[in-house]
């Protein structure tokens, strides 16, 4: 169903469609799914399956021959009476050249085979096409689309909601980017581009197009931004549902879901049940277990506020809140944010199943290894790497090929199937499968309902046939040949084989390797850069490569993904070391430093994922660091500055799971993130006094989040490698603690943009010289601030002929000589913590008051030191003469409890 193919290289190029000739759009569907037999007996049952049945026909698989002596690019719709649509692609290996196209059409048909050019393509070389409901799209070797049939819904893709077109044209709003995949689904389409974009348009009703609930049916391609940095590997769309795939086998899916055709439901959570905590919206999670993994506890970190939450598929997310001081419960939503949040952690859909109008990733498929997508009506299957296949969604027909005549909620693996599957397919209401060691092809589901002989009304409850086929064509009748690829359509399938002469390079042949792949780095494409020379075709084509790659999130980090085993235990999804292997060799070459330096600038930072709430789509924020590009003196401002900007846009939820990256990091790669924005807030230190030091704020707030990552990751990174050290000793200091007292005194967050750089708003910059020299210059302002305003004061209240005296400036300490440590601390728990703040006024009784120039209050130190470390005093221990003193185990040793 809305089955995309791909025709490569010298193999001509065919589109096989069901319909009316000269129709344009294909009719409902109205005959009936073939089995293997002669017409007129009895179908061979295969489980599930209900009693066997006679119908009316059957027909062997057909073989057509396609010459490879047509023209360069012939594109054909097949017209088949009283038949519905098939989609269908075609795919050869690498450097095969093959004689003869070979198709095996195994279907109901009224009437024979009529092949018609469709002349408006003849000119393309069509490389990819895929059939939709009444509509279909096909792309041609350049990337370029053409669409035609009905288009009331707008899934034509040309700007207009047209009720149909007879003759293809190409889609303006995709021009200028090179496609390299489309599905159709019903009424829906959908587009992958080479720089790993994904583009929809037509019907919205069910979040199909996974453009956010405020969306309508779209006439023209529209982005879809929620995928936004993602590797993805393949798009395909059911009848209303879409899935996209990534290249590290994870499944995202949206758009309608009342058959959990999606895989969004309680199965979901069973990859939790063996993580007891984790982090949600600043609430610590734990899994209540014995409750079929639905009920979630969270409790605040002062531990004053706990909430139960249980997550229901179909009717989202409750709460069920107690404050641990009152012991009471209240019942209530959660917050939209909030509920979100804890959806995608626990990697659930918390809005009602029925409609979902983003990307979800599908956590039960997030550990199988999928490769390969297929959907049905409402129906969805999926091939892992190991040739396994999992189904879910509507099992009405049996589609999902499960024995059980109780439907499990999520992904089910089809476990009769006897051997590993290499090829995949889904028609709207059955499901093909082929096993390249038995040379068979495999369905299971039903055809058309059609009524029994003596039927005569078109009554809705009259009574039915169901078709459930156990072996669509079986190893005899493929004797000699391999099969290539397998198609389905609504009622009719094809098989598409490869001559004996390609066996041997067509075995492994799976149905992702047919699919184009977005650009990305490579050892071949790295080689050709470093070797090209100037002024050349492959020179301007590397510089076209270049642009591709560097100007895309999701291209370069496909380039540099980890195997997906290797993502189950760190959610770093990206070798770091090995991109920065690549980038030290590629800016060896000045040409691809310059090109690199510019769409960096101009196209992939302002493009990065700022909103996304998966792993997959912030890779690219590690990588970015570990480009040696990223570190050069002109670069910092124009990169790491706006880099910066991006990382302090994030919402909540991205900024999160970057910091959780952040935690995942090594030491080594975790302090080049460090050292890259301290070197950029170095950098605009000549600037602190001018406004343009302003911009140094940014760079200052990511090393904030960068410290509390590494204090989540029990400080992976020592304190020292935050510290800024050149900010000691200069005029920065005192100017900047006068601005922070300033501020302070002053502060609104309405106006927190025009405020100055301030350093002291991030004390974990400042090595321990600049924090002596902080609280000192912060002492001296307090203590020459109040003499100041004792001053005004006192002219005040001369003018006003007041008696009045202000608070006394300074703190005056009196103390006896004979007593000193036990009545100088007796008379400091006496007073307020702000007169501590005054600058201290030591007097000894008994001894004349004189103006003290700092003479008298040094004495009074050092008597106390002397006797505070005395060992007969007991604040400090010595464990052994030549080892420095230490706090005892006890408090403040036995004369300090005395006080």
């Amino acid at each position: 169903m809305g089955r995309g193919g791909r025709f490569g290289g010298s193999v001509r190029c065919f589109l096989l469609a069901l319909g009316i000739a000269g129709a344009g759009a294909l009719p409902e569907p109205r005959a009936g799914l073939g089995v293997c037999g002669r017409p007129g007996e009895a179908a061979q049952v295969g489980e599930p399956a209900p009693a066997p049945v006679s119908f009316y026909f059957s027909l062997l698989p057909i073989q057509l021959q396609v010459s490879d002596s047509a023209a360069r690019s012939l594109l054909v719709s097949v017209s088949v009476s009283s038949a519905g649509p098939v989609s269908c692609r075609e795919a050869k290996p690498s450097g095969s050249r093959c004689s003869a196209l070979c198709l095996y059409l195994a279907g109901c048909l009224a009437a024979h085979l009529i092949t018609k050019q469709i002349q408006a393509l003849e000119a393309q070389i069509i490389v990819h096409v895929s059939c939709g409901k009444e509509h279909s799209l096909a792309v041609c070797n350049r990337g370029k689309v053409f669409s035609w049939g009905a288009g009331s819904e707008g899934q034509l893709g040309t700007g207009e909601f047209k009720e149909q077109s007879l003759i293809p044209k190409k889609i303006d709003g995709l021009s200028a980017l090179r496609i390299i995949q489309v599905t159709c689904g019903h009424y829906h389409s959908v587009a992958l581009a080479q720089d790993g974009r994904v583009f929809s348009w037509g019907q919205n009703t069910h979040g199909q197009l996974g453009l956010g609930k405020e969306s309508t049916s779209q006439p023209s391609p529209q982005h879809v931004t929620s995928l936004s940095g993602i590797p993805l590997a393949q798009v395909a769309a059911g009848g209303g549902h879409t899935f996209a795939l990534s290249l590290s086998g994870v499944v995202y899916g949206w758009g309608r879901n009342n058959a959990r055709q999606l895989g969004l439901n309680h199965a979901n959570t069973r990859d939790y049940k063996d993580k007891n905590y984790s982090q949600v919206d600043g609430f610590q999670m734990q899994l209540q277990h014995g409750l079929e993994q639905k009920l979630f506890c969270f409790c605040s970190p002062d531990k004053a506020l706990t909430f139960l939450v249980l997550v229901d598929a179909v009717v989202g997310v409750y709460v069920n809140m107690r404050s641990q001081g009152q012991g009471n419960t209240i019942h209530q939503m959660l917050s939209s944010e909030r509920k979100e949040a804890i959806s995608h952690a626990l990697g659930i859909c918390a809005s009602p199943t029925e409609q979902v109008f983003k990307p979800y990733a599908v956590a039960a498929l997030k550990t199988i290894g999928v490769v390969y997508i297929s959907c049905g009506d409402e129906h969805t299957a999926v091939l892992t790497q190991d040739g396994s296949v999992f189904t879910f969604g509507d099992d009405s027909a049996g589609q999902l090929g499960h024995r059980s005549s109780t439907q499990m909620p999520g992904p089910q693996k089809v476990e009769w199937i006897d051997g590993p599957v290499s090829h995949l397919a889904c028609g709207s209401y059955h499901t093909l499968v082929y096993m390249s060691a038995s040379g068979q092809v495999i369905s299971f589901g039903r055809g058309p309902q059609r009524h029994i002989e003596n039927g005569t009304t078109s009554n809705p409850g009259e009574q039915t046939q169901n078709f459930d086929i156990s072996s669509l064509v079986s190893a005899n009748d493929l004797s000699g040949v391999q099969v290539k690829m397998i198609f389905a359509g609504t009622y009719v399938n094809f098989v598409s084989t490869l001559q004996s002469q390609d066996l041997e390079q067509a075995r492994g042949i799976s149905p992702a390797d047919t699919l184009q792949k977005i650009s990305r780095l490579d050892r071949t494409v790295i080689d050709k850069w470093m070797a090209v020379t100037a002024g050349t075709d492959e020179f301007q084509e590397a510089k076209r490569e270049i642009a591709m790659i560097f100007s895309s999130p999701a291209c370069l980090s496909a380039s540099f993904l980890k195997p997906s085993s290797a993502l189950e235990a760190n959610c770093v999804g990206v070798d770091l070391q090995k991109a920065r292997d690549v980038f030290d060799e590629l800016t060896k070459k000045e040409w691809i430093v310059n090109q690199i330096n510019y769409y960096l600038w101009a196209d992939l930072i302002p493009d990065l994922p700022l909103r996304s709430p998966h792993h997959e789509a912030l890779s690219i924020f590690l990588l970015l660091p570990v480009c040696s590009v990223m570190y050069k003196e002109q670069n910092l401002e124009p990169f790491v500055m706006r880099l910066a900007q991006a990382i302090n846009s994030m919402s909540d939820r991205s900024s999160n799971i970057l910091e959780e990256c952040w935690s995942s990091l090594s030491a080594s790669f975790l302090d080049n993130v460090v050292q890259m924005f301290k070197k950029a807030v170095v950098s605009q230190l000549p600037y602190y006094a001018f406004p343009r030091c302003r911009d140094t704020k940014p760079l200052l707030e990511v090393l904030e989040k960068l410290y509390k990552a590494n204090r989540k990751a029990n400080y992976t990174l020592q304190l020292s490698n935050f510290y800024i050290n050149e900010i000691s000793g200069t005029f920065i200091l005192p100017n900047d603690v006068g601005r922070w007292r300033s501020w302070q005194a002053t502060a609104n967050p309405c106006h927190e943009d025009d405020v100055p750089i301030i350093f002291c708003r991030f004390p974990f910059i400042f090595n321990l010289v600049s924090k002596i020299h902080v609280f000192y210059f912060d002492s001296f302002f307090m203590q020459e601030g109040a003499k100041v305003e004792a001053q005004f004061i006192l002219r005040q209240n001369e003018l006003l002929r007041k008696s009045e005296l202000p608070e006394l400036p300074v703190f005056p300490l009196l103390v006896k000589r004979s007593n000193l440590v036990e009545d100088t601390l007796r008379k400091l728990s006496l007073v307020e913590d702000s007169v501590l703040k005054k600058q201290l006024l030591v007097q000894f009784e008994g001894e004349l008051m004189g103006l003290d120039a700092g003479g008298v209050t040094l004495e009074f130190f050092l008597y106390v030191f002397e006797e505070m470390v005395n060992p007969q005093y007991g604040m400090f221990v010595y464990c052994d003469p030549a080892s420095p003193m230490w706090f005892p185990t006890s408090i403040l040793g036995i004369r300090m409890r005395s006080l």
